[in-house]
C-alpha cells in the first residue's frame, strides 16, 4: 500500500512539474547556479542560488517570489522578493536554506515559483533542479588561538567553530584558563578535551557539553608532574592511556587516564633514554608511536608495549629534507601525511618497522602548517597555521 502511495505522490509531483514547465516556461528560465545544497547542520543555514531570466521582449517590473518550500527564504541580496528585470535580463535569486526540503512534495505551494506582476504568469522547477536538502548534525571543530588572533578576538583562548563543506563558521570563544593553548585531544566518547599549554605546567581538561559542545569545567590535570613546553598530546585507541610531548624537555611523558573522571595520573618519561629534540606532535596507531619535531626533518618511530610504554625508538629522517610540525596516519597504517613549512607531503610507511618512506609534496596551497588531521574519507584537511 505503501509503495502504491508514493506511486501516486511522484506521479503527481510529475504532472506538477509538467503542468509547470509547459505553461510557464515563457516569463522566465530559473536554473541552479553551481552545485545545491543536498544536507545542511541542524541550526545552521545553507545558500542555494538560481538564475532567474527573463524569457520576454518586455521590460518586466515587480516581479516577484510567490512560493517556496518550507524552510526556504529569500535572501535580501541578488533578485530581492520584488525585482525589475529588462528584455533578456537576469539576476540571481538567492535562498536561504534552514531545513528540511523535499524536491517531491506533491503540493505546489511547497515549491518555488516566481511571477509577473499579479501572480497569474509564473514559472518553477524541474525537478532535477529543486531542492532536495536533509538535515545533519553539525561537526564542531576546536582551534588553539596561541599569538594570532585572525580566527577570534583574542590570544590565548579556544575557538570553538562548525565544519562543513570544507569551510569553517560560526566561530565562538569556549573554556577558560589556558595559557598559550597548543594541541587539543579529545577522547573517544567526545565528552572530553585534553589542551596542552606551552606556557604553564599541566594540561587542561574540559567537560565538553552534550547540548552545543561548548568547553566547560576546565582545570589542571596531570598530577603536576608535566612541565612548562608541552606541546602534543595524544590519547590511546583504548583511551586509558595519554601521551605527552616536551619540546624544550626533548621527552615523551606517559600518563593514565581515568575512566570516570578524564583525570591524568602517574605522569612519568617514557621512551627509555631517547631525547626527542624539539618533539611536537604524536600519533598513536594500534601499536606505534610516530613523534614529529616542530620544524625539522627528524621524526621517531616507538613501538608500543602492552602497558603503554615505548620502547625501541628510533630517530630517522624523511630523506626529503622536510620540515614537518604535524604528522597523522591514516587507518591502515599504509600513508602518512606531514604538515611541513612549505605544504602537505605525503609519505608510503613501511610496514615492518614504520619508516616513512617516498615522501612528496603534495600540496603547497598551504605554507607554514603546523597540525593536520583526516577527515571520515581519510582526505586531508589543513587545519593550524603557525602562529608564533
Amino acid at each position: 500500500m505503501e509503495g502504491i502511495v508514493n506511486m501516486l505522490k511522484n506521479i503527481i509531483v510529475l504532472m506538477f512539474v509538467l503542468f509547470s514547465s509547459a505553461s510557464f516556461a515563457i516569463p522566465f528560465t530559473i536554473t541552479p547556479k553551481g552545485k545545491l545544497p543536498t544536507e545542511v547542520p541542524r541550526g545552521l543555514d545553507e545558500t542555494a542560488t538560481y538564475i532567474v531570466k527573463n524569457n520576454t521582449s518586455s521590460q518586466r517590473n515587480n516581479n516577484y517570489v510567490k512560493y517556496l518550500p518550507p524552510n526556504v527564504t529569500v535572501a535580501p541580496t541578488g533578485c530581492s522578493k520584488k525585482f525589475n528585470l529588462a528584455p533578456g535580463a537576469s539576476c540571481e535569486l538567492n535562498l536561504l536554506v534552514s531545513g528540511a526540503v523535499d524536491a517531491y512534495d506533491p503540493d505546489p505551494h511547497n515549491h518555488l515559483f516566481v511571477c509577473f506582476q499579479g501572480g497569474i504568469s509564473c514559472a518553477g522547477l524541474e525537478i532535477k533542479n529543486s531542492l532536495n536538502v536533509t538535515v545533519i548534525e553539525p561537526q564542531w571543530v576546536f582551534v588553539a588561538n596561541q599569538n594570532n588572533p585572525t580566527l577570534l578576538a583574542e590570544n590565548n583562548s579556544i575557538s570553538k567553530c562548525i565544519f562543513h563543506n570544507n569551510k569553517f563558521s560560526h566561530y565562538s570563544s569556549t573554556g577558560s584558563g589556558f595559557n598559550m593553548p597548543t594541541v587539543i585531544a579529545l577522547n573517544n566518547a567526545g565528552t572530553k578535551a585534553y589542551i596542552t599549554n606551552f606556557m604553564d605546567a599541566g594540561i587542561s581538561l574540559c567537560d565538553i557539553s552534550s547540548k552545543d559542545s561548548s568547553l566547560m569545567n576546565c582545570s589542571k590535570t596531570g598530577d603536576g608532574s608535566l612541565a612548562m613546553t608541552s606541546f602534543g598530546v595524544s590519547l590511546n585507541p583504548a583511551g586509558d592511556k595519554a601521551y605527552v610531548t616536551n619540546m624544550f624537555g626533548a621527552s615523551v611523558s606517559l600518563c593514565d587516564v581515568s575512566g570516570v573522571t578524564g583525570e591524568l595520573s602517574n605522569c612519568h618519561g617514557t621512551g627509555g633514554y631517547t631525547t626527542f629534540s624539539f618533539g611536537s606532535h604524536i600519533f598513536l596507531t594500534s601499536s606505534r608511536a610516530y613523534i614529529s619535531a616542530i620544524a625539522f626533518d627528524p621524526y621517531w618511530v616507538c613501538d608500543i608495549e602492552s602497558d603503554g610504554e615505548l620502547s625501541g625508538c628510533i630517530e630517522r629522517s624523511t630523506g626529503a629534507s622536510v620540515s614537518a610540525s604535524g604528522i597523522i596516519i591514516n587507518s591502515n597504517e599504509t600513508k602518512a601525511y606531514l604538515a611541513a613549512t612549505d605544504g602537505v607531503y605525503t609519505c608510503d610507511i613501511d610496514s615492518d618497522d614504520g619508516t616513512l618512506i617516498d615522501c612528496t609534496l603534495a600540496d603547497a596551497t598551504y605554507s607554514l602548517l603546523d597540525a593536520i588531521v583526516l577527515n571520515k574519507d581519510e582526505t586531508y584537511t589543513n587545519l593550524v597555521k603557525k602562529s608564533y
